[in-house]
């Protein structure tokens, strides 16, 4: 879900700056939402609640072998 978040923020930060630069035909509020609305999914794309890998085995039975 982070990809998806990080794609969409792209896209929708894209479509924001294109509205403001008059490359896409919208008004400067929808762009100006667009910008916001990428941000936002980009910051949620990029945040690190959690580490990706545990920081030790739970035990000698672990079958992942990146731990």
């Amino acid at each position: 879900m982070k990809i998806v978040a990080l794609i969409a923020g792209l896209v929708f930060l894209g479509i924001g700056v294109a509205g403001f630069a008059a490359v896409i035909a919208m008004s400067q509020m929808h762009a100006a939402v667009f910008a916001v609305s990428g941000v936002a999914f980009l910051l949620f794309g990029l945040a690190r609640r959690r580490p990706m890998v545990p920081q030790g085995p739970a035990s000698d039975h672990d079958l992942r072998p990146w731990v």
